[in-house]
């Protein structure tokens, strides 16, 4: 199947900042007045979510701790990708990994586990990377929609946002 570019995806800064959301892009592109790019990326930015359900420090992972068998080999995703998961050997080594405090044990803390080699290398949680290309995990907030009603059947609105 040979895919062919939508209109929207021809036109202005618009459409590259809504690629995920093909009808919003669309709706965009074709709206008259026309939407400007300085009046839709406060509301559009603002309130975007990827909903993660977990701790943020679960979307990397140290890839000393990952056993790179259990990782798929086949990825779509290429090497030279920001995205790709593959262990990059010239990926800065700085900043370091910030430490926590040492433990008090007479204070009844106890130790987290070892920590990652400063050294080390991280890799995309593969949970993490499902999770970010799910469509139906990405949300606006109610704020988007009050801005801009007329795009609100073109997004997913997370209330009580």
């Amino acid at each position: 199947m040979v895919r062919t570019n939508r209109c929207s995806e021809l036109f202005g800064k618009r459409a590259r900042l809504t690629y995920s959301r093909p009808r919003l892009r669309d709706r965009l592109v074709t709206s008259q007045p026309p939407v400007s790019f300085e009046n839709f990326f406060i509301p559009f930015t603002t309130t975007i979510s990827l909903n993660w359900p977990y701790e943020p420090r679960d979307c990397l992972l140290p890839a000393s701790k990952v056993h790179t068998h259990t990782l798929s080999t086949a990825s779509s995703v290429s090497v030279s990708s920001p995205f790709s998961t593959h262990v990059n050997a010239g990926s800065p080594q700085d900043p370091s990994t910030p430490q926590p405090p040492a433990a008090n044990k007479s204070a009844g803390i106890t130790s987290i586990g070892p920590l990652p080699k400063e050294d080390d290398q991280w890799l995309i949680n593969p949970a993490f990377e499902t999770h970010l290309r799910d469509l139906n995990n990405w949300t606006l907030g109610p704020s988007f929609r009050g801005n801009f009603p007329a795009f609100a059947d073109c997004v997913k609105i997370k209330e009580g946002r």
